[in-house]
């Protein structure tokens, strides 16, 4: 959060404005935590396929942690956790292997990811040149690993997954305890969940929403695709058809009407 915050001082300093912020998967809560503490640094907050509301719905990854508990994700850093070597920037800092991370996307998702490859080589046998680099350009993207710090992946775990610590209010940050009904009334929200998302279920990604009371209904945008997860990112029709509408809804709520732009 302290990262986001100075990425985010710097954004407003050099621009004049607060920025839009968009979140992606997991870091969702994350940066409505920083927002909430920060709120002079957003024009806007989204997110699209985070687990928002953990208890919104079920779904596979919040079974599997509430069924083996908190202490599974200690034991599991402490064989797969690894260290930043010396002579590299962040020596000595504890990261979880993101090599780890993909093979449970695949195996969450490994349905599509057959079906996928068996696309790939029908367009290829076919001549589908275009189709066949998307599909490459994708897996080169889906299959670069990110290390992620063992913090991240130990709160993530406890306070979003298990106990959904930002929901429930009993966030504690800095001698101050936050929760959703903290968020502030003067910044605009809007959330995209998929209906087929077996990472974050809908309801995970958007139940969320009904809970902000605090801004008004004019200044919220909640939106369901026919999409999984991945879709929620790559599918051309969920890009026509949604982020067009979260990109009219952006704009909306910017500062474009500032002469001084």
């Amino acid at each position: 959060m302290s990262q986001y915050r100075e990425m985010l001082e710097r954004l407003t300093a050099v621009s004049g404005h607060p920025s839009h912020l968009v979140a992606i998967c997991q870091p969702g809560p994350l940066l409505m935590i920083t927002l909430i503490l920060h709120p002079h640094l957003a024009k806007t907050f989204g997110s699209a396929g985070s687990p928002m509301h953990t208890e919104g719905e079920r779904g596979d990854l919040t079974d599997f942690a509430r069924l083996t508990g908190e202490r599974y994700i200690d034991i599991l850093l402490a064989i797969m956790g690894r260290t930043v070597a010396g002579g590299h920037k962040g020596e000595g800092r504890e990261y979880y292997d993101g090599r780890l991370q993909v093979f449970g996307f695949y195996y969450l998702g490994m349905d599509q990811h057959l079906r996928n490859f068996i696309n790939l080589f029908t367009d290829l046998r076919e001549g589908k040149k275009e189709d066949v680099e998307r599909q490459k350009i994708f897996y080169q993207w889906y299959n670069h690993v990110h290390h992620s710090p063992v913090g991240f992946i130990r709160d993530t775990f406890k306070k979003i997954f298990i106990n959904n610590e930002l929901i429930r209010g009993t966030l504690s940050l800095g001698g101050k305890t936050i929760g959703i009904n903290s968020y502030p009334p003067s910044v605009p929200i809007w959330a995209l969940g998929g209906k087929k998302d077996e990472i974050a279920p809908p309801q995970q990604a958007v139940g969320h929403m009904p809970l902000i009371e605090s801004v008004p209904s004019s200044n919220k945008l909640t939106l369901l695709c026919e999409a999984g997860h991945m879709g929620l990112f790559r599918s051309t029709k969920v890009l026509d058809q949604y982020y067009s509408r979260i990109a009219e809804f952006i704009l909306t709520h910017s500062d474009m009407d500032d002469p001084e732009i």
